[in-house]
């Protein structure tokens, strides 16, 4: 064996990061290559077992980087849920809050395939009554009244207030929801949203901020709902990463 060699593998059983099991585990009946250690602090799971979390929001010098930071992604949330096969065509919006002007909001424009959304197809909405205030447009009728009902009654900041909206018809959220039902609380994936998740009666096609608003009051404190055949909106208190995950 080579000095280099020596000299690696001394510095390995040294290092406080976490180390392979050998072979030898397989006879030991112990799974190879299982991670052990005794630094619990240099575990992966270490900050899953303190309640801590890993992943934090980037800090911006000026609202107008926070608003580009924002589009983008939710631009990118758009390519990522349809790579999912979470959407369909053109059909589904999702939107974000704006840092610079907080009573408006970024949406996508109607007809544009979630595959080759881009931060500047976006448009931009007012909270008030929807109406699109900048971009090419236009809007669809749905989305300006979901959106700016929602972004209405829960406000920003606090317990309740929210950033971001996601709304799709995916396969699975279509199947809940044309059977009329919220998840079962029997795994401890499902438990993630305990006291999360709300259905919200079919009221017809969402045509006006009536219906907007009606989904809105009963959506509530929540950060899911299911639309009755229709499909599933989500909220996110921080960012739209957060109402893409839910």
């Amino acid at each position: 064996m080579s000095k280099t060699q020596t000299q690696t593998q001394t510095q390995a059983a040294n290092s406080p990061t976490l180390q392979l099991r050998g072979q030898h585990a397989v006879r030991e009946g112990i799974t190879p290559g299982f991670p052990v250690t005794t630094d619990l602090e240099s575990s992966p799971f270490y900050a899953v077992q303190t309640g801590d979390t890993r992943t934090v929001l980037p800090t911006f010098s000026t609202p107008e980087e926070e608003r580009t930071y924002r589009k983008e992604h939710l631009a990118l949330v758009f390519r990522i849920l349809h790579r999912q096969k979470l959407s369909e065509g053109i059909a589904g919006h999702c939107s974000v809050r704006d840092p610079v002007e907080p009573d408006t909001f970024w949406v996508n424009p109607q007809g544009k395939s979630f595959a080759r959304m881009r931060a500047s197809d976006l448009v931009r909405c007012r909270v008030s009554d929807g109406k699109m205030i900048e971009g090419r447009g236009p809007t669809d009728a749905s989305a300006s009244s979901i959106h700016s009902q929602v972004y209405r009654v829960r406000g920003r900041g606090g317990d309740s207030g929210i950033e971001s909206i996601v709304h799709v018809h995916g396969p699975h959220s279509k199947a809940f929801s044309s059977m009329g039902r919220v998840l079962d609380m029997i795994s401890q994936d499902a438990c993630a949203y305990h006291d999360e998740m709300v259905l919200v009666p079919f009221g017809g096609a969402v045509f006006d901020n009536r219906e907007g608003e009606r989904i809105a009051n009963l959506l509530g404190h929540r950060k899911i709902a299911i639309l009755q055949n229709h499909g599933a909106l989500a909220v996110g208190k921080l960012s739209i990463d957060e109402a893409a995950w839910w």
